[in-house]
């Protein structure tokens, strides 16, 4: 489960292991039967500690799926009973006896029922918060207030008030990702949302900071493998 942030939202179970999940500026803890719902565009990773094993259950949905009634953009993360968990067993057996069509249907009803379930039932418990150090909750924050900026380690650096050195080692053990790449991810998954408004790709350029459009056009098909035109169409 490597680091990473994508435009849906995902549903994560974890049914055996334990750890640390971090989203965004914040990170909870995770044990059997832990569920969160990360909103879309939320940077998240899940950090499993050495010599460790882990099972889950992973769904990743466009917005239009989410049901109205219960629609939340909170990142949710709850300590779920069995009623929940069930409902991933039994999508796992469906797969092996319904075809394609079939199990589009049932993954689209079960969906719903999860989600509902989620928002609505008051007595899951919340999972426990972990602590996340200060400067890396400060970066964080920083670049996201800052997207529009040409922003580096030195720049960010300079603004939460620690070295460059310091901050690249406590950013990269914190979020897993450097924190060049962490700035990367942002600015292209922003520059994504700007090309579904219709934006034009050398605008947003320049309006995300980049000094030349191919520095963003180079980053861009890094980050999605493919030009900022296939996104605009």
């Amino acid at each position: 489960f490597s680091s990473h942030q994508h435009s849906d939202y995902e549903i994560l179970l974890i049914i055996n292991g334990e750890g640390v999940f971090v989203v965004e500026n914040e990170a909870y803890n995770y044990k059997n039967n832990t569920i969160f719902l990360v909103p879309p565009t939320k940077y998240h990773v899940l950090q499993v500690p050495p010599q460790h094993r882990y099972e889950r259950f992973v769904i990743n949905f466009p917005q239009e799926l989410f049901p109205e009634c219960a629609r939340t953009d909170q990142c949710l993360h709850k300590i779920v009973d069995d009623k929940i968990v069930n409902l991933f067993y039994k999508l796992d057996e469906y797969a092996d006896s319904f075809s394609h069509e079939q199990m589009h249907v049932l993954l689209l009803s079960a969906l719903s029922e999860i989600l509902i379930l989620l928002t609505h039932d008051s007595d899951h418990k919340n999972a426990e918060k972990v602590k996340l150090p200060s400067v890396v909750k400060q970066a964080v924050d920083f670049i996201g207030n800052n997207i529009e900026k040409p922003l580096s380690l030195e720049y960010v650096a300079e603004h939460v008030f620690v070295s460059k050195s310091y901050l690249s080692h406590i950013f990269s053990k914190t979020m897993n990702v450097s924190i060049a790449r962490y700035i990367r991810i942002k600015k292209m998954y922003a520059a994504r949302n700007f090309l579904q408004q219709k934006y034009p790709a050398t605008y947003i350029s320049q309006l995300l900071g980049y000094e030349n459009y191919s520095t963003f056009l180079r980053c861009y098909r890094a980050e999605f493998g493919k030009t900022p035109s296939c996104d605009a169409e």
